[in-house]
């Protein structure tokens, strides 16, 4: 009599295909904590580079000045935002993937042998 060996449910495919998702999701970390430091230091540096003597400086190069740090800001935020969600999503993808195939193959009904000798 044979022994029932069961069917692989984790394939090499699906271990690379999580591997992927683990690096991007290292990536997402890495990345986030990156953003949020180049938007603590441009905050920083638009509240440094203010003019403190504002009678002695042109008002439009002021209004100027402050328009082209605070678009610098906005768009530094939203550049890392698409990125992190560009890298989240596919983290989540992956593993959706993985899970979705192996729970396709557990639940699929095992081929019926016939008992002929």
């Amino acid at each position: 009599m044979e022994e029932y060996i069961p069917r692989e449910l984790f394939t090499k495919k699906h271990l690379r295909l999580t591997n992927i998702a683990k690096i991007a999701n290292v990536l997402f970390w890495i990345l986030l904590i990156f953003t949020v430091l180049q938007l603590i230091i441009t905050f920083w540096q638009l509240s440094n580079n203010l003019p403190s003597n504002l009678p002695d400086t042109p008002i439009n190069n002021l209004y100027q000045n402050v328009f082209f740090r605070l678009y610098g800001l906005v768009s530094n935020f939203i550049y890392g935002f698409v990125n992190l969600l560009v890298l989240k999503s596919i983290h989540l993808a992956l593993n959706m993937i993985v899970e979705t195939d192996i729970n396709y193959r557990m639940n699929k009904p095992e081929p019926e042998v016939s008992d002929e000798e």
